[in-house]
């Protein structure tokens, strides 16, 4: 069963195309190493993006107290890689807000742990989902389904 994206709250799309968009077509740069093989040419679907607090963490509660915090596209190169992230806040069912652009070795790193996971994890249909502990500079990729989750941890990259 393939992977799946939950669906962002209305309105998601039109911030994409009023805020983000304009940026990657006038003036936000993908450096040369980031771009992996070329400039954006496509945006995927939007997986949620989660927190923990570090106290939650202490407690022995990270899936329990994960928050959503916002929702990630990616956005592709003619070859499939990820070159740059779009996040959108989640503002409790309203219309997200834009809240930043970014390139860097971290995405690259995200696309690829997705795709290998897209090939080992078909026996079950998955939701994508991003996983932070900012404070102990934890993030993984949280493949969430109604009875089981697995955690890929994201191989450290430089901030």
């Amino acid at each position: 069963m393939p992977l799946k994206f939950a669906q962002p709250p209305e309105g998601a799309a039109a911030v994409l195309g009023t805020e983000v968009l304009p940026r990657l077509r006038g003036g936000f740069r993908l450096a040369a190493s980031d771009a992996g093989g070329g400039p954006a040419t496509s945006v995927s679907e939007p997986h949620a993006t989660y927190t923990v607090p570090l106290a939650a963490l202490r407690r022995g509660a990270l899936l329990d107290s994960a928050r959503l915090t916002g929702w990630r596209y990616l956005i592709l190169n003619a070859a499939d890689r990820v070159v740059a992230s779009a996040d959108l806040a989640d503002r409790g069912g309203a219309v997200p807000k834009f809240s930043a652009l970014a390139t860097g070795t971290a995405l690259q790193v995200f696309g690829d742990t997705l795709l290998r996971a897209s090939e080992e994890f078909n026996d079950t249909e998955y939701e994508v989902r991003l996983l932070d502990v900012p404070q102990v500079f934890f993030s993984a990729l949280w493949l969430h389904a109604e009875h089981r989750d697995v955690l890929i941890l994201l191989a450290p990259a430089p901030r």
